[in-house]
């Protein structure tokens, strides 16, 4: 029998660094990034032309855009696919609200084995997405992931704040709801707490999690010949961060 863990996230909240994790020290775990992403789907390479073979489309659509249009006209019957044709026994990937409409996000939750709560202070997320959309607006090519931003401030636009973390909390707390209602195992992932730990520790709470949802055989520990992430941004202080940080430190007290 082989496992779904889904990773419900948000945009800058860490789950790009936490599956490069996984996917450096337990290879059992067959690591997807954004494979329902509008755009381009992210999706383990080692299996990208077994995916395309096994579905048949109209020959003139391109293999990146064949790709979107399975994984979002057929998000289930995409995943199944993608872990049955794996070699590890777990399938990890990562979605976020724009990923999908809230009933295909459901369909997805109600087939994983496991759902990791991916979370972070919203101040932070927040900061964080207007750096990277500040460097989109300049046109560097994919500021989400390598880019160091910590020499970056923004202007904390306090309307935009709002509807950022509303749509943050709605997120949240609509997904948390249907996993309790339905009973789908979860656990709370904290952006923060993960960061204070150790390589040894973090290897450690997440062997933690797999024990406790998975079977024993699939929680190995071997590091493997794979990328791993820096912090994109190592700033210390909101001041650091924020331009007329004068006129909003209320938020930050």
């Amino acid at each position: 029998m082989r496992y779904i863990v889904t990773i419900l996230g948000y945009p800058r909240t860490g789950t790009n660094y936490l599956l490069c994790f996984i996917r450096k020290y337990f290879p059992n775990f067959n690591v997807n990034f954004e494979i329902y992403n509008p755009v381009k789907c992210f999706m383990n390479e080692d299996y990208l032309q077994e995916m395309l073979d096994d579905f048949k489309l109209a020959p003139n659509i391109t293999n990146e855009n064949k790709l979107v249009s399975l994984a979002h006209s057929y998000p289930i019957h995409f995943i199944n696919q993608l872990k049955d044709i794996g070699k590890e026994d777990v399938l990890i990937y990562k979605i976020f609200p724009e990923h999908l409409p809230p009933h295909k996000v459901e369909k997805l939750l109600n087939i994983s084995d496991l759902v990791i709560v991916n979370q972070r202070n919203i101040l932070d997320t927040y900061i964080s997405l207007e750096k990277a959309k500040n460097l989109l607006h300049k046109n560097v090519p994919n500021p989400w992931i390598k880019v160091n931003t910590s020499n970056l401030k923004i202007i904390f636009k306090e309307d935009n704040f709002r509807l950022e973390r509303e749509k943050y909390k709605s997120w949240y707390e609509k997904n948390l709801e249907y996993l309790h209602k339905k009973n789908i195992p979860f656990v709370r992932l904290n952006y923060e707490d993960f960061h204070e730990l150790n390589i040894l520790e973090k290897q450690k709470f997440l062997q933690g999690i797999w024990l406790k949802y998975l079977p024993p055989d699939f929680t190995v520990l071997e590091e493997r010949d794979s990328e791993m992430l820096e912090k994109q941004d190592t700033s210390k202080s909101y001041e650091e961060k924020i331009f007329n940080y004068e006129e909003v430190k209320g938020y930050f007290i």
